[in-house]
């Protein structure tokens, strides 16, 4: 390898620890935070620090997908590659179609999903 290559390499598995060491240490500074209470004389300051420990500590799930939306999904994907491959005589028109079955319709599930996830949000 490189020397710079590995300079660059050693540098940012350096910049990854430090930045999880620094997580970490501004975890329990949020931790002492959180445990004193927030009173009306507190300044906007303090209280918005409280409300980013807060944001920090209790972090919310990103979403993920049930898994039978992705079973569903598989059925249909996999369902489109069989639909093309019986559709045609020839076999490189059958590997053709299917392909083209399978990307069409992972484009359309793909959109429908994102729509429902759309949706899911302004309603949430």
């Amino acid at each position: 390898m490189n020397p710079a290559t590995n300079i660059a390499v050693m540098g940012g598995a350096g910049s990854n620890a430090t930045a999880a060491l620094n997580i970490e240490v501004r975890k329990k500074e949020c931790m002492e935070i959180l445990e004193l209470s927030v009173k009306p004389t507190d300044t906007i300051e303090y209280k918005q620090e409280y409300a980013e420990c807060v944001d920090l500590i209790y972090q919310k799930a990103p979403p993920s997908i049930p898994p039978f939306v992705a079973v569903l999904m598989l059925i249909i994907i996999i369902g489109s590659m069989i639909k093309g491959f019986r559709q045609e005589e020839d076999y490189m028109d059958k590997f053709f179609f299917s392909f083209v079955y399978m990307v069409v319709s992972g484009c359309v599930v793909g959109l429908l999903f994102f729509i429902i996830y759309l949706i899911s949000q302004v309603f949430n």
